[in-house]
């Protein structure tokens, strides 16, 4: 079959209608063996800002920009830490 035809059914599948979950597909179980703790009182805090790599090196550079007149912009989803994140970056830039 050619690639360009497996793209198109492979598509064709993707944008098929939602179909109703059953209770079982709604929940995740995770084997608690393969857990490192007993609860999350034993972990300890996360140090720095998981997962956001591209953005922060987006932060760098805008903020090494020294000359009027240019601008920090960031977007995001609302309650995803975007204020958060920018603020504790410049606490930890500028103690630094």
């Amino acid at each position: 079959m050619p690639n360009l035809i497996k793209k198109c059914v492979f598509y064709k599948r993707w944008m098929e209608m939602p179909r109703e979950l059953s209770p079982g597909q709604l929940r995740k179980v995770v084997d608690p063996t393969v857990m490192e703790c007993e609860s999350t009182k034993d972990l300890s805090p996360l140090e720095g800002i998981v997962g956001q790599d591209r953005a922060l090196k987006a932060l760098m550079f805008g903020l090494e920009i020294k000359r009027p007149g240019f601008n920090v912009y960031v977007s995001g989803i609302p309650g995803t830490g975007r204020k958060t994140t920018v603020t504790r970056y410049l606490t930890e830039a500028s103690t630094s």
